[in-house]
């Protein structure tokens, strides 16, 4: 979609202008992930534990006991 003007105020705040001059239906998860041209970033680091581990795992990728 080239324009938002034709659409009613509460419409418009569900639409953003991509990078690439279209807008984008923040609704619609798809055209979301299709406006994603550099791709998703991969985090450095996470609190997520790995499954069969009882620890965790600090922003400096060391191990710590949840027990």
């Amino acid at each position: 979609m080239q324009t938002i003007d034709h659409l009613p105020a509460d419409e418009r705040r569900h639409f953003i202008l991509c990078d690439c001059g279209r807008y984008v239906d923040m609704r619609d998860l798809s055209a979301v992930f299709e406006h994603l041209h550099a791709g998703l970033p991969e985090p450095d680091w996470s609190f997520a534990m790995r499954a069969g581990e009882p620890v965790a795992y600090t922003p400096d990728g060391k191990k710590t006991n949840l027990n």
